[in-house]
């Protein structure tokens, strides 16, 4: 399809109609910011030109005013425009992983029409901002496992429809499978992993199964029984649910060196964070109320000699030892 035909699709769609009319110049401004280079005259030109074989009306003023006519028999016309295909392909690039697989069966042919686009648009804006930004996971970043593309169909099928489910899964720490019956209640992609939140059987407490462990998945005709007051997002964000261990609050304080306080300046542990300079130079004291999780762990055991933990006392030991028997393995022959 060429871009002057796509040009005039996004015109007619953009013409009211009658009482209602639009003007040369609106209709440039809406296609160039559609990314169409054009000119007022070959807007001109396309409105003369598609009355020919459209019932298009224009009036005698000054500026002149478009319409359909009254009895005009519309149809939606099947078009993209460039900013919706700016739009599926940021969806496709970043959000596949959280697209039911139905709806992203659905959307692979706007995908296909949206590339295609771009891609004979090549100088447009839209076009180029795909090359223009970037997303970067924060620290070493694993590859994510693979999931049974049956396995992510009928738990996506689960979570949207309520039903209940049965499947075989393996936790992290056996080598052997066990025979759920699985109350779906919502899934969250963390840190490259795809993790359906559930209940199991008759019991209340939530669980979380990485879907890459799930196999032989069944849907039953059973609704799911929602806990209470259940919310996805409180249960993320409120609970963090997804920090280990969750629930207890610390006032952590530490020495930091200066290219950390620095970076802890601009993006700080907490809203209460305090930081003051020491007599050494280039070592700060940073405080801050943080939860206690593995998280938290994960990102001192990453800072190497760069920080040292003052309080709390228990997790200054628990480094502590850890960091001793790091020590040992390294000077083991």
């Amino acid at each position: 399809m060429s871009v002057t035909l796509l040009r005039q699709i996004r015109m007619l769609s953009l013409v009211p109609v009658l009482p209602r009319k639009t003007s040369v110049a609106t209709l440039r401004m809406h296609l160039v910011g559609s990314g169409f280079d054009i000119h007022r005259r070959t807007v001109e030109r396309d409105l003369l030109h598609l009355s020919r074989f459209f019932p298009l009306a224009c009036d005698d003023h000054k500026p002149a005013g478009w319409s359909w006519s009254k009895d005009a028999r519309l149809q939606q016309l099947p078009s993209m425009d460039p900013d919706t295909a700016l739009a599926l392909q940021m969806m496709k690039r970043y959000l596949q992983p959280l697209l039911p697989t139905p709806l992203l069966q659905h959307l692979q042919p706007q995908f296909g029409i949206a590339q295609r686009l771009l891609d004979e648009m090549a100088g447009s804006p839209q076009a180029q901002w795909p090359h223009r930004i970037a997303s970067i996971p924060s620290g070493f970043s694993l590859r994510p496992p693979n999931i049974d593309e049956s396995v992510q169909i009928l738990v996506n099928r689960g979570v949207m429809e309520g039903l209940c489910l049965k499947a075989d899964y393996r936790s992290l720490w056996s080598d052997s499978f066990q025979h759920f019956t699985i109350h779906p209640l919502g899934l969250v992609f963390c840190e490259g992993v795809l993790y359906l939140v559930a209940t199991l059987w008759d019991y209340t407490d939530l669980r979380q199964l990485a879907l890459h462990r799930m196999q032989h998945v069944v849907m039953l005709d059973t609704p799911v029984k929602r806990p209470p007051q259940f919310n996805l997002q409180t249960y993320i964000k409120q609970e963090h649910a997804f920090e280990y261990p969750s629930g207890k609050t610390i006032r952590l304080k530490l020495r930091v060196d200066d290219w950390l306080a620095r970076h802890l300046k601009e993006r700080q542990l907490s809203t209460d964070q305090k930081m003051t300079l020491t007599r050494d130079e280039d070592v700060y004291r940073v405080s801050a109320t943080v939860a206690q999780t593995e998280q938290l762990l994960w990102w001192l055991r990453s800072l190497g000699d760069s920080v040292e933990v003052i309080r709390p006392v228990g997790l200054r030991r628990q480094i502590q030892k850890e960091l001793c028997s790091t020590l040992e393995k390294y000077q083991a022959q």
